[in-house]
């Protein structure tokens, strides 16, 4: 199983990317700008990788071939070992969300299920130059973008290993990346608010140079908040400090509703809840949501977004 990187290398480096209402056809890319030839030639010039960069309206996706495994194996310090000693905790089975008709839709299985403590010992992670090349590449966005007035609200990020078919895909908001660099006490709301997604492989990607196996679009900011419920779930479930209730419900809706909180988004109807386990469905308004937050108000923007 790959272990997802430690949050103090999560901090320094990953990217995002989506987006509102465009007025140009989502998979219609624009052309290249100033500051983004001022990151390829920062990527270029000073960390000596060349990436491939496609703008859209709100999002900008940055195509990174790697022709090497970003993906190690590693012994674990305290080797193999197997208990007989069970412990019950809560297991996400399945988890999906989408926006649909003005509403946010969560489909879950998320049951305590009962297990052992086992281990192979040894582990898979990223290795140090793929860490190295995310951090330069972060900070080149960073560097490029930071003078611009109307800079993109959102950045794709794919670090792709085009020698075994493998690629690595992370999603961040742009004002939240250079907020994470001027503010420390930022970082630990930026590790949730990152969506740095599961490496996934696909063989069309062996000796891609280009991205062309990518399909790239612009993204609104619904799909976009989706995205970033499903990683927030994911990271209460499998990396938080503090574990979840055994009341899934209850975290779901907590979730949903830091996640619209942190940006301001208004715009949506209602949270359906759909869970798989005990095939039940639970709806609640974005007027009630707001009882569920366990955040301070957002100090970012409020979004409107009009419905066609």
């Amino acid at each position: 199983m790959i272990k997802t990187p430690a949050i103090r290398y999560i901090l320094p480096f990953l990217l995002i990317a989506f987006v509102g209402c465009a007025q140009t056809a989502p998979d219609d890319p624009l052309a290249l700008t100033d500051p983004i030839k001022n990151l390829i030639r920062i990527c270029d010039e000073e960390h000596h990788f060349t990436v491939i960069v496609t703008p859209f309206d709100h999002a900008v996706w940055v195509y990174l071939p790697l022709e090497e495994s970003f993906l190690h194996m590693k012994a674990d310090s305290k080797g193999s070992s197997n208990s007989s000693v069970s412990t019950i905790n809560p297991v996400i089975k399945y988890l999906d969300g989408k926006y649909q008709d003005a509403n946010f839709h969560l489909t879950y299985d998320i049951a305590p299920s009962k297990g052992y403590a086992k281990s192979y010992g040894y582990k898979s992670e990223f290795s140090e130059d793929y860490k190295s090349k995310q951090r330069n590449l972060l900070t080149a966005i960073y560097r490029a973008f930071n003078e611009v007035n109307d800079s993109p609200e959102f950045f794709v990020v794919i670090l792709a290993d085009i020698i075994n078919g493998l690629e690595s895909r992370t999603f961040i908001h742009y004002e939240d990346l250079k907020r994470a660099y001027i503010d420390p006490s930022f970082h630990e709301e930026y590790a949730k608010r990152i969506i740095s997604e599961q490496p996934l492989g696909n063989a069309e990607m062996i000796g891609d140079r280009t991205g062309e196996s990518i399909h790239k679009s612009d993204i609104t900011w619904p799909e976009f908040l989706s995205k970033q419920m499903i990683f927030r779930v994911n990271f209460k479930y499998q990396r938080s400090a503090f574990p979840p209730s055994n009341n899934t419900r209850a975290e779901l809706l907590n979730i949903a509703a830091d996640t619209v909180s942190a940006y301001n988004f208004t715009d949506f109807t209602s949270i359906e809840l759909h869970d798989l386990n005990n095939n039940t469905n639970y709806s609640i308004t974005r007027e009630d949501l707001v009882g569920y937050r366990s955040e301070p108000p957002s100090e970012g923007r409020l979004i409107h977004i009009k419905f066609e």
